[in-house]
């Protein structure tokens, strides 16, 4: 299993490959929402790393620990390493493989993973190597079917609402689901019970999403006038399991 799994990555090595350097590449994504102020969890990895975990437990029911994962991020990758590759027919990508790996003996099912996340010069044939900007693809390797590739867009607000919409979706669904959550006029999810940590999302779109969802009869639109939260205009949501 091997995929292009952060679209902020993959639009700044995109630009990359069209002469631009990395600081500007860096500051096109930032500009356009993909990227955060401190890029690191996208240019060093560490997204692709949660990630490639999550495909370990769930292709291969396996639990990969971080310090399993070879990370390396795109900080280091040079023009002049995107022209080299260039020449010889390629282009570079951050990929994240995670595969059983190859011994002489024993049950595939039971052999250990091997997990990486590394920029890799990809030949134009793999089609890894022709998915741009923030679009992001996975390509299954099967027995059957030999490769199944799937590909969609990685980054951007409506992406971040969707998934952030999912997340909700299972916390009201799950046996301990409901409770209350703030919409605050920033790029940031505030829920209850404390101690949970605010997340972005794209609210705007992801609070038309609730308000036509079967998910929410009841919405208060009002400012709910938390000192906590400061001066900003609040929307409270009410999640109700379903």
């Amino acid at each position: 299993m091997r995929g292009i799994l952060n679209g902020t990555a993959n639009h700044i090595l995109t630009l990359m490959a069209q002469g631009l350097e990395y600081p500007a590449a860096l500051a096109d994504a930032q500009a356009r929402g993909y990227a955060e102020s401190d890029p690191a969890d996208d240019v060093d990895g560490h997204d692709v790393v949660a990630k490639a975990r999550i495909l370990a437990a769930t292709a291969f029911n396996r639990s990969v620990t971080l310090d399993q994962i070879i990370r390396r991020g795109i900080t280091d990758i040079t023009p002049d390493a995107i022209q080299q590759a260039a020449r010889r027919g390629c282009r570079i990508k951050l990929v994240a493989t995670v595969k059983p790996r190859p011994t002489h003996s024993g049950d595939r099912a039971s052999l250990p993973l091997e997990a990486r996340v590394e920029p890799l010069a990809l030949p134009l044939r793999d089609p890894l190597s022709r998915v741009d900007g923030v679009m992001n693809a996975l390509v299954i390797e099967t027995d059957p079917v030999r490769e199944v590739t799937i590909m969609g867009p990685g980054a951007g607000p409506e992406q971040a609402g969707q998934g952030m919409f999912a997340d909700l979706v299972a916390v009201a669904r799950s046996p301990h689901g409901g409770g209350t959550c703030y919409l605050i006029g920033l790029p940031v999810l505030l829920c209850e019970p404390a101690g949970s940590l605010p997340v972005p999302v794209g609210w705007p779109r992801l609070f038309d999403a609730l308000f036509q969802s079967r998910l929410t009869p009841a919405l208060n639109r009002a400012d709910a006038g938390s000192a906590a939260l400061g001066r900003f205009p609040t929307r409270r949501v009410r999640l109700h399991r379903v």
